[in-house]
């Protein structure tokens, strides 16, 4: 998903989740984006900024910052990217600043440890902010020059659920290598909040949603028979002359 130079993406194993767009008998003129999680699965978020100047991003999964694992809101910590940078976040981020439990899709979500409701379960949040403008000097610490960093914030109020909860939530998973490091960032105004949700393919058939049907492209497509070649019957993938 990218909109007004921001993006935000589920991959599973490097590669992005196929998406899907769904408008809701009850909202006709809101359309909601969906991927298919897969029990037991890991995946990690890809936000993007194609901004030319850095941009905080605040990210949450079922409703819980995933930098402390607190109702999200506006003002929770958030990572910071540079102009023109995607990163890769591993998972909820633990103490210390080297490493992250893996998101993972199914069982018993993370948010029903923390709060006791599934009220969010089955949905991924961004909001991006802009970095407020410093009047212009000859010299400025090393510390404003990350690559990517984490900027910690109070926390705040619960973001809203803007759908009603699916089957499916994000549990907390084995502990990977995650290094980020604080920084410096005064926000200043928001450039946009982008929504994934996602359910099982039971979840998202009953809305709907045909999994695995090649969503229609949002954009006109220059080459739209570029589907590779079809192999002849009997070939195996093998460096054989003749099937």
């Amino acid at each position: 998903m990218l909109q007004n130079n921001i993006g935000l993406r589920l991959l599973v194993r490097g590669r992005p989740i196929t998406e899907y767009h769904y408008q809701s008998p009850n909202h006709p003129h809101e359309r909601q984006t969906f991927v298919e999680g897969r029990e037991g699965n890991s995946y990690k978020i890809e936000i993007t900024n194609r901004h030319a100047v850095r941009v905080a991003a605040v990210v949450s999964v079922d409703g819980l910052s995933i930098m402390n694992g607190q109702p999200a809101g506006p003002g929770s910590g958030a990572y910071i990217l540079a102009p023109w940078e995607s990163i890769v976040i591993e998972g909820w981020k633990l103490s210390g600043n080297q490493s992250a439990a893996e998101f993972v899709f199914g069982g018993i979500s993370y948010a029903e440890h923390q709060t006791g409701s599934d009220q969010n379960n089955g949905v991924v949040g961004a909001i991006f902010y802009a970095e407020k403008a410093r009047a212009p000097v000859h010299r400025m610490p090393d510390r404003f020059y990350p690559q990517s960093g984490v900027l910690r914030d109070a926390p705040s109020r619960s973001m809203a659920a803007s759908l009603s909860k699916g089957n499916m939530g994000t549990g907390f998973g084995k502990e990977t290598e995650f290094r980020t490091k604080e920084v410096e960032f005064e926000r200043g105004v928001p450039l946009g909040t982008l929504l994934l949700y996602y359910d099982g393919a039971q979840g998202l058939r009953r809305r709907g949603i045909i999994v695995g049907q090649q969503p229609i492209p949002e954009t006109p497509q220059a080459f739209p028979a570029d589907n590779g070649c079809v192999p002849p019957p009997g070939w195996t993938g093998g460096n054989q002359n003749t099937w």
